[in-house]
């Protein structure tokens, strides 16, 4: 079976990918490879890698990455969505670990450590991944914190 994989799936040696892929495509890629099929109820994540792993450039990828956390890790209850060049970081709780501040816009191509938050200087980028973000989430039917009147939503309104 391993040697009808490689032939399936031959890697490209020295090849360098820009495309944003995390440990959810692994399932989605194994599957692809190996011809076993998921059950069509069981929602996936990812998607297959195997385009990109042959060296080829993967166009049916949109370069969105999503990131939920509605509970306690490392930094409290936060939501990240990651679109381009661009990513957000929803705060539902902001405290100290997110300098007071709800939301957080980034430019990743100019700022790859996140030192310059753009969330005050374009409101209309910010609007935009706000919309994308609860879409996503939507569609994955994900869960949202608890306080003390239910489950917080992601607030469209960018007030502070």
């Amino acid at each position: 079976m391993i040697a009808s994989c490689k032939k399936k799936l031959p890697i490209a040696s020295s090849g360098i990918q820009s495309a944003v892929s995390n440990v959810c495509d692994l399932l989605p890629t194994i599957a692809d490879v190996t011809g076993i099929s998921l059950p069509p109820d069981h929602p996936l994540d990812g998607e297959s890698l195997a385009t990109l792993l042959s060296g080829k450039k993967d166009h049916s990828r949109d370069g969105v990455f999503v990131m939920h956390f509605p509970h306690e890790h490392r930094t409290n209850y936060f939501s990240v969505l990651r679109a381009g060049k661009y990513k957000l970081a929803y705060h539902y709780f902001p405290g100290e670990d997110s300098g007071d501040k709800r939301y957080q816009l980034f430019d990743l191509e100019s700022d790859p450590f996140e030192q310059n938050d753009l969330a005050e200087h374009n409101p209309a980028m910010l609007s935009n991944l706000l919309v994308k973000l609860r879409t996503e989430l939507d569609h994955y039917g994900a869960q949202f914190p608890v306080g003390e009147s239910g489950p917080i939503q992601i607030e469209l309104n960018r007030s502070p």
